[in-house]
């Protein structure tokens, strides 16, 4: 189970708005929700999985320099 705002609980079998270059995917619901990604079917058959592993690791990576760049702030001046 997932939470996105404004749509409380997504689980399997909810019906989902996919669209490839601007143009919906008909019959589109999740089929797979995990901890870092989901699994979407189309009417036709085809899949599409979206894992967000490489996201958190951006996140994650992005929160380490920001923090770095604040700890290099706050180093003493020399004189």
């Amino acid at each position: 189970m997932a939470y996105i705002e404004g749509a409380y609980e997504v689980r399997p079998g909810d019906p989902v708005d996919v669209r490839c270059d601007g143009q919906p995917l008909e019959g589109a619901v999740v089929t797979r929700i995990g901890r870092m990604g989901m699994e979407v079917q189309v009417a036709h058959g085809a899949s599409i999985e979206l894992s967000f592993q490489i996201t958190k690791e951006a996140i994650t990576d992005r929160g380490r320099k920001h923090l770095e760049e604040q700890a290099q702030a706050r180093e003493p001046v020399p004189l």
